[in-house]
């Protein structure tokens, strides 16, 4: 039975403060991360699962059962919810980093990808600006993104619901933020747009970025 595995943090627990408490990350990354992946895992053992890839596979393969009108809608729903929050914190670890690397990446941003942020939204501080704004505007639990619309070639800021994806439909995410409550609300409590300029101002993991869209 394949059992998956979590994501290392890639930085300390205190790497992200004062924007991000040691608190908050051990409570968001230690519970409720690993509290997705421990209930996939468990799902998996209990109904003989057999999912050669890996979770991003599983996520989308949940997706595709549902869709078709599986007989076990709430075993998939499940599989979809608890695969999809492992998938998104995953990126999101990878979306954000301490200030002092935020800092270094923003200065050796990629120009091709600065060019296309320009595009779409008329400077970087717009960008920022624009994030902000769609992550304050999601009601309730859920993800804030900047993506490539592949048809469309260019970028788009966009916002999903639980434990949704935007690749589900066809959008190549670039990076994301967390805005359900267990992300900042020991720090920040019902503040979120504080939250959110925290991390557009301070932690945009610029180099992860640039990878993904040099990867087009």
């Amino acid at each position: 039975m394949k059992r998956y595995s979590l994501q290392l943090l890639p930085y300390l627990y205190n790497a992200l403060e004062p924007s991000i408490s040691k608190s908050t990350l051990e409570f968001h990354y230690d519970k409720h991360h690993r509290g997705y992946l421990d209930n996939i895992n468990k799902i998996a053992e209990e109904y003989n699962l057999e999912h050669e890839g890996g979770i991003e596979s599983l996520f989308v393969h949940a997706d595709s059962k549902l869709k078709g009108g599986t007989k076990d809608p709430a075993l998939w729903n499940s599989v979809f919810n608890n695969a999809g929050q492992v998938l998104n914190h995953d990126f999101f670890w990878n979306s954000i980093c301490a200030r002092e690397d935020s800092i270094s990446s923003a200065e050796n941003i990629d120009n091709k990808l600065v060019t296309a942020i320009e595009t779409a939204f008329g400077s970087i501080d717009q960008f920022k600006q624009d994030f902000v704004k769609v992550g304050v505007s999601q009601f309730g639990s859920g993800w804030i993104w900047l993506v490539w619309l592949p048809r469309e070639r260019k970028l788009q800021i966009v916002k999903t619901a639980n434990a949704n994806s935007p690749l589900l439909d066809g959008m190549v995410p670039l990076m994301v933020c967390d805005v359900w409550e267990h992300a900042y609300y020991l720090d920040y409590q019902n503040r979120r747009a504080d939250f959110l300029k925290k991390v557009v101002e301070n932690h945009l993991n610029w180099k992860f970025v640039s990878s993904r869209f040099n990867s087009l």
